[in-house]
């Protein structure tokens, strides 16, 4: 039986150059649609942002909130490439300005209406849950006058008070004023306390809305605590009438109100305005002096 060899023939001339020919077309074909593609992205007018709108703002001026975003999208990148692109949108850097340049603000989202060539800036405001202030030495008092019958309601000279978050953080300036619709936290410290800190001890804070819950439940309206010292963990409670209630913060806010109420119905009654002070500190015990 006879074995026939085959052998590869090379490719003619002809046939090479029609072969390079279609590389070339197909690699100019290929950097053609690239740089269209380029040009339609980032200069073209088909992703351009021509509307901010911001949604959520309430006490924040939506229009300073704009204006940061626009003064961002404005520059371009290496000085030849527009920012204001929705394709390219530096987002963290518009989020981290708003966020640094208004403590008021707790979170920031951003949305692309591509459609309408619009990006939407969404934010949540934080609400505040106290008025944190730092108080002069104690020796400093600030008496104010009270009702006919009633004694004077002594509360430390508050340097300066801000508004505090759930969470304890420090976002605004607050008026120095107490019995209002959060408690009032003077703190006697020698450190100062600013704008974008933290309350010194989240964990007090937590205690004193918990606290100020269970006092609302059994309508006492109290709202203005004392704290003089981080490290032994008492809490004072001013009264309007005048009298001090001590608790401890490493013990239950319900129980401790529990023994509150329970020692005003059944023991103190109408002694109320002879009080001093009530002690809550001992668990599931109420001490009091009456003058």
């Amino acid at each position: 039986m006879r074995i026939q060899k085959y052998k590869n023939k090379p490719l003619s001339g002809k046939k090479k150059s029609r072969l390079g020919l279609k590389l070339f077309i197909l690699v100019v074909v290929f950097f053609v649609f690239a740089v269209g593609n380029f040009y339609l992205i980032i200069f073209s007018s088909v992703f351009q942002i021509n509307k901010i709108s911001v949604n959520g703002a309430k006490d924040v001026k939506s229009e300073e909130i704009q204006k940061i975003a626009d003064d961002i999208l404005s520059v371009k990148f290496l000085n030849k490439i527009p920012k204001n692109n929705l394709i390219f949108l530096p987002e963290q850097e518009i989020t981290r300005s708003i966020l640094n340049d208004f403590p008021k603000i707790k979170e920031v989202t951003l949305t692309k209406k591509f459609m309408d060539h619009t990006l939407v800036i969404n934010i949540i405001e934080r609400e505040s849950s106290a008025i944190w202030c730092r108080v002069l030495p104690e020796e400093s008092f600030l008496v104010s006058s009270s009702s006919a019958g009633q004694l004077p309601n002594q509360a430390p000279q508050a340097e300066n008070c801000f508004f505090a978050d759930a969470g304890g953080f420090i976002f605004g300036e607050a008026p120095i004023l107490s019995g209002g619709a959060v408690p009032t936290v003077y703190e006697q410290t020698a450190s100062a306390i600013n704008i974008k800190d933290k309350v010194s001890n989240p964990r007090t804070l937590e205690f004193i809305l918990a606290a100020k819950k269970e006092l609302t439940a059994v309508n006492l309206n109290l709202t203005d605590f004392v704290i003089k010292s981080q490290s032994l963990g008492d809490l004072e409670i001013l009264t309007p009438e005048g009298w001090i209630i001590y608790l401890d913060i490493s013990n239950s806010p319900a129980s401790q109100v529990n023994a509150l109420k329970r020692v005003l119905e059944e023991e103190i009654k109408e002694n109320r305005n002879r009080l001093e002070y009530i002690d809550l500190r001992v668990p599931d015990r109420a001490y009091y002096k009456l003058k």
